[in-house]
């Protein structure tokens, strides 16, 4: 199975909160990664550790992303 993957940047403590409430609604495994780092897209904690100019990728282990989800999070899309 394919992971299909979307390359987002969550830059300030709103984008974030906005972020994981918006992956909250699917009930899948969705995985956010950045470097070596795999943190899972609902840990509001995880991700604010990440650096915020860096670009993350979000996956899911059930392969393809919704296509719900996906347009949700175009306003993360740079």
């Amino acid at each position: 199975m394919q992971t299909e993957q979307m390359i987002i940047v969550l830059r300030t403590f709103e984008a974030i909160v906005e972020f994981v409430k918006i992956v909250n609604k699917y009930p899948m495994d969705i995985t956010v990664m950045c470097g070596l780092y795999e943190l899972d897209a609902k840990s509001l904690l995880g991700l604010f550790s990440l650096n915020p100019n860096d670009p993350v990728c979000v996956t899911s282990k059930a392969g393809e992303l919704p296509t719900s989800l996906k347009e949700e999070l175009q306003c993360f899309v740079q």
